[in-house]
């Protein structure tokens, strides 16, 4: 054996094994995973395939990596995954020339390629089941996940999640170029490494060095005869050593670089969640979205810092309930096509003189995402949690303070014709227009009628004929203008006991092409009348096509509350007042039909509440 080239094989494996730490980090893009854990992973990940069957290695590493964090092992496995398509891509592209330099030695050339080849194969077939059948794929595969529980379904979730985020920023120009030239790099110093070692163990042919890479990729040390593959202790010395040595060389590094062990005791997961409910729902809404930029723009805005809660509603905005080194906060973001309607938000707020609402901290405005930190308030929540704790008279006594502030802020000021005629045409008939292709594609029957608890109910189309056979701009035109808030939902409504009116306002939303007293009443009758912040509670069985059953889990204290409303509204508004708020509160149903196409369950329980408001209506006039 020639000791000068079989430790310069070590040196260049030992090189190869770095660069591919490097690629490492680069595809599974965490900003504080440092170089020490990822390349850590990859030595002792590499021991273990030689101890364990199946390259369970693979594992280990991703446990390493994780420090026992969920998250970050799911993390890890997708971007190891994805690492091992783009090394059998690489292998496969080698094999024409491979199979004439072996002398067609088929065998060989099989052994080596076929690990990669099935699971680039199984892998791609995936793929183009989820793009060429969206609907189909995610149809089977959620009703594989409904027997299991909802901690697996997470973490099927996250892998999912992760895997295809990796797989789509790898696939930019950039940073692909950058991927295939490390690479490129890693692979050069193994096949220098792997000639090195064979021409010190006086094998020079490349029919022996295709027999020596099939050892290496199946750790194999025993030929067809059952007899050692050249020098077993060789071999073991050339795939241990510079696993060791980077084991070792970063251990050293560690202890007496305090820069270093300072910024592995930072490290994080770039987005955190503090429990387990914010998560699910975050990679259960991705994974039913489309959205392509979600996981991109939503890291943006959460890096470094805790996500408490997500307490978004039903809009395209979102809020969420965060920590970071400057405390906690309601955090406020958007992107895409409600962008602007954000930034408009954000300017109101910033500018707002009323001390309803809650005052800015920090925001950030780009071309591409707005978000902004509202100020958050210890022992304030808001006011549909509240119900669970709060007594029946503050509960109505705060409805009764809101009520009091809207009507001071009232006007004999009404609307424009325009502003009422196109309040109507976009949120009323675009959307009922949008709910039957929603309703048909989804396989609902529009001509039968619907089911609902037992109870008969007219067909879809006749709900909304009948629905749509009212003259809103007749009744909306008497409308008084107000510009109070908005969304005047219960989410948006936060019980504060420390304030003499017993509650602050957050999330307004000014941009509505219609605002009126009625329209800002209807937003609390509609949580308090269809229980839209309960919707997740609601248990719906669907027995047969249009044949539901229906439960909502929900306080009692909503009905009261409800209740309550009816009487004060009676004492203070006219009969065509209380209508227009009941019809505000349908309408407010039907303007979150474009942000339900791909929840389900969302979809149903809106369906069934406004077939049984616009019944309901219809039988009370």
């Amino acid at each position: 054996m020639n000791l000068l080239l079989f430790l310069n094989s070590l040196f260049l494996v030992f090189i190869g094994h770095l660069f591919r730490g490097k690629r490492f980090n680069i595809i599974i893009d965490e900003k504080n995973l440092s170089n020490k854990i990822t390349n850590n992973s990859i030595a002792v990940g590499y021991i273990f395939n030689l101890i364990l069957p199946i390259r369970l290695g693979e594992l280990v590493r991703a446990i390493i990596i994780s420090k026992n964090n969920i998250q970050k092992f799911t993390n890890a496995l997708s971007a190891i995954i994805i690492e091992r398509i783009f090394d059998g891509i690489f292998i496969i592209l080698l094999v024409p020339i491979l199979y004439i330099f072996s002398q067609k030695n088929e065998a060989l050339i099989l052994n080596l390629v076929l690990p990669y080849l099935v699971l680039i194969i199984f892998f791609f077939l995936t793929l183009f089941l989820l793009i060429s059948a969206p609907n189909f794929a995610k149809s089977v595969v959620l009703k594989i996940l409904s027997k299991f529980s909802d901690e697996i379904n997470i973490h099927f979730y996250r892998f999912i999640f992760k895997t295809v985020n990796i797989l789509k920023m790898q696939m930019k120009f950039n940073a692909l170029k950058k991927l295939l030239i490390i690479s490129l790099m890693m692979w050069s110093f193994y096949i220098l490494a792997y000639i090195s070692l064979l021409s010190s163990l006086q094998q020079r042919s490349v029919e022996g060095m295709l027999e020596l890479l099939n050892n290496l990729f199946t750790f194999s040390f025993v030929d067809k005869d059952h007899e050692i593959s050249y020098s077993g202790i060789n071999l073991t010395i050339f795939l241990l050593v510079p696993p060791i040595f980077i084991i070792v060389f970063s251990q050293i590094k560690y202890r007496y670089n305090s820069k270093l062990n300072s910024k592995d005791a930072k490290e994080t997961n770039g987005i955190f969640f503090s429990n387990f409910e914010t998560e699910h729902h975050f990679y259960d809404s991705y994974f039913r979205s489309r959205n392509r930029e979600f996981y991109l723009n939503y890291k943006k805005i959460f890096e470094g810092c805790e996500i408490i809660s997500d307490e978004s509603g039903s809009s395209g905005a979102f809020t969420a309930i965060i920590k970071n080194d400057l405390g906690r906060f309601h955090r406020k973001y958007a992107f895409g096509e409600h962008l602007e309607s954000l930034r408009k938000q954000l300017i109101f707020l910033q500018n707002t003189k009323s001390s309803k609402f809650v005052s800015i901290e920090s925001f950030k405005a780009t071309n591409s995402i707005v978000s902004f930190d509202m100020e958050y308030k210890d022992e304030c929540v808001p006011l549909y949690k509240a119900c669970e704790y709060v007594s029946n008279d503050k509960l109505f006594q705060i409805l009764e303070n809101i009520f009091t502030d809207i009507f001071l802020q009232c006007s004999e000021v009404k609307n424009s014709p325009e502003a009422v005629s196109n309040y109507v045409k976009y949120k009323i008939s675009n959307n009922i227009a949008l709910g039957y292709e929603y309703y048909s594609y989804f396989g609902i029957d529009m001509t039968s009628s619907i089911v609902i608890n037992g109870t008969k109910y007219p067909p879809v189309q006749k709900i909304m004929e009948i629905f749509q056979n009212i003259d809103f701009e007749e009744i909306f035109c008497q409308d008084l203008k107000v510009d109070f808030h908005g969304d005047l939902t219960l989410e948006n409504i936060i019980w504060d006991p420390n304030v003499q009116s017993q509650y602050y306002l957050i999330d307004p939303n000014l941009s509505q092409i219609f605002n009126s007293l009625e329209c800002e009443i209807g937003k609390i009758y509609q949580s308090l009348k269809f229980n839209y912040e309960h919707y997740k509670s609601a248990d719906i069985n669907v027995l047969s096509r249009n044949n539901y059953k229906f439960t909502l889990n929900y306080s009692d204290k909503y009905s009261k509350m409800k209740n309550h409303l009816d009487d004060f509204l009676l004492k203070r508004l006219t009969d065509r007042s209380r209508l227009s708020v009941q019809l505000h509160s349908l309408v407010h149903l039907l303007r979150i039909f474009p942000y339900v196409k791909n929840d389900h369950a969302k979809r149903d329980f809106l369906l069934i509440q406004l077939i049984i408001g616009i019944q309901d209506l219809n039988l009370s006039q």
